[in-house]
C-alpha cells in the first residue's frame, strides 16, 4: 500500500490512508492479457460496509523497446500510467503504480486502478434536494472529514445562508470582471485586467450555536 500511495498526488495519499487492506483474489484475464498477472484487491474504509475494489495488473516493457531501445522509465507501470495521463485517456484519480512481489513470489511492475464494476453515473442536475442529499451520503470516497464537518456546522442554517449569499454574489462579480463581448470580438479583448471595485463579501462562516467546536 505504501509504495502505491507514493505514486499518487499528495492530496490523494491522505485519502488512501483511510483504507486498509482486507483481501486479494487472483483475477482471470482476457485474451489480450494472457500470461499477465492481475489481481482484485479489496480495501475497507470506516467499516466493513465501506469497501473499495482495486485492480492490480502487471505491466510489461513496451513492444517498441525492441526497435527503439530501452524506455526512459525504470518502471513499466509508471510508463503506462504517465501515458494515460498524457493522452487524457483515464478519469480514475486513483491510478498509480508500484513494484512488488505477487502471491506467487514473482516480482514485477504493477499499475493500480479502481475496479470496473459497472458503477453508474448519477445525473445530479435532475435530482430532487432529498435525492441529492441521499446521494451525497452514499458517496464512498470523500475529501475532508465528513463527521467533523457535520459536527462543526451543526443543525442550524448558518452555513446554508452563507453559501447561498456567496453563490448569489458571484454573478455580479463576474459582470464586473468580464463585461459582455461585442459581436465578432475576441474573448481576450473583453478581459478587464484593471483592479475592480471590491464586491461585498458574504458573512464569514460561523459555527451554529448548537454545534460543538471540533475543528481548530
Amino acid at each position: 500500500m505504501k509504495a502505491y500511495q507514493e505514486s499518487l498526488a499528495p492530496s490523494l495519499r491522505s485519502l488512501m490512508t483511510r483504507f486498509r487492506y482486507a483481501g486479494m483474489a487472483r483475477k482471470v484475464v482476457g485474451v489480450r492479457s494472457v500470461g499477465i498477472r492481475e489481481c482484485a484487491v479489496m480495501l475497507l474504509g470506516r467499516d466493513d460496509g465501506d469497501p473499495l475494489l482495486m485492480k492490480v495488473k502487471e505491466a510489461q516493457p513496451s513492444v517498441l523497446e525492441t526497435y527503439l531501445g530501452p524506455s526512459g522509465y525504470t518502471n513499466a507501470a509508471e510508463r503506462v500510467v504517465e501515458g494515460e495521463w498524457l493522452m487524457q485517456a483515464c478519469g480514475d484519480i486513483l491510478l498509480g503504480w508500484l513494484r512488488c512481489a505477487g502471491p506467487d513470489g514473482h516480482e514485477a511492475d504493477y499499475y493500480v486502478r479502481q475496479m470496473r464494476d459497472w458503477k453508474g453515473s448519477a445525473e445530479v442536475d435532475s435530482m430532487t434536494p432529498q435525492l441529492l442529499a441521499d446521494y451525497g451520503r452514499s458517496s464512498g470516497l470523500l475529501t475532508g472529514d465528513r463527521i467533523a464537518i457535520a459536527s462543526y456546522l451543526g443543525s442550524g442554517d448558518a452555513a446554508d445562508i452563507t453559501l447561498t449569499r456567496f453563490a448569489g454574489a458571484m454573478p455580479s462579480r463576474t459582470k464586473v470582471t468580464m463585461p459582455p463581448c461585442a459581436p465578432r470580438q475576441r474573448a481576450t479583448d473583453c478581459l478587464d485586467l484593471s483592479p475592480a471595485s471590491p464586491e461585498p463579501r458574504p458573512a464569514a462562516l460561523a459555527p451554529s450555536r448548537d454545534a460543538p467546536t471540533v475543528l481548530r
